[in-house]
């Protein structure tokens, strides 16, 4: 271990089950986890999309033990609507989380599971959810995913029989040009409504900072 980084080795983490953190460097990000052996609840931030591959990388290590994960992307300040504040250019998104073999609860931005470019499918929530799931919560979410919400609500009894639960907090204010798109998918509340699976929507506000300060309100932090 570097002379820089043994601040962690002297940490006291054996009994810790929780941690929040904005972005730091990866490889300091790995050192933390594999000393948190007793993780079940992670609230991780990220600035840019440069270093998210090996964040996930790192976050895989607690797969067999996390309960909770809760990551959140927190773009630069801009004039406009939450999606002009989102890269134009292809970034990698997270495609599944299977592995998590006992992750209860998902709280998620959006943009970390579709670019700009990117269309509702019908496969995306199905392919990225562990069968062990029990509540999700997207978080500012700006554009249309009907038809993957849609495909969650047919598959849930047989693939994920503990789904209680799904949050969608809608980015505020909605471009005109989306109000059309984002009433159209509140329809799927009723399919949801119809297998015993709760659904609530949320207005996600843009404050000076996008989100408040960390720790405060981001969408997904609990205390």
């Amino acid at each position: 271990m570097a002379e820089g980084d043994m601040w962690i080795k002297n940490l006291a983490v054996s009994k810790v089950h929780k941690l929040v953190l904005d972005e730091i460097p990866p490889a300091v990000f790995e050192k933390l986890i594999k000393r948190f052996v007793q993780l079940e609840d992670v609230e991780y931030y990220i600035y840019s999309w440069k270093n998210y591959p090996d964040i996930i990388e790192a976050i895989s290590l607690t797969k067999e033990r996390l309960r909770r994960l809760c990551f959140g992307y927190l773009p630069p300040p801009a004039s406009g609507y939450y999606e002009s504040r989102l890269p134009d250019n292809d970034y990698e998104t997270v495609t599944s989380l299977r592995e998590f073999s006992q992750l209860e609860e998902l709280v998620i931005d959006q943009a970390l599971l579709y670019r700009k470019s990117d269309s509702s499918t019908g496969t995306r929530l199905v392919a990225l959810l562990p069968p062990s799931i029990r509540r999700i919560h997207l978080t500012y979410v700006y554009k249309n995913m009907y038809e993957d919400l849609m495909s969650l609500a047919r598959e849930a009894p047989g693939s994920f029989p503990n789904l209680r639960s799904v949050k969608i907090g809608l980015s505020s204010p909605i471009p005109p040009e989306r109000i059309t798109e984002i009433e159209h998918m509140k329809t799927v509340e009723s399919t949801f409504v119809s297998i015993g699976v709760h659904v609530s929507w949320a207005e996600d506000l843009k404050g000076p900072f996008l989100y408040t300060a960390i720790p405060g309100g981001a969408p997904g932090l609990t205390f």
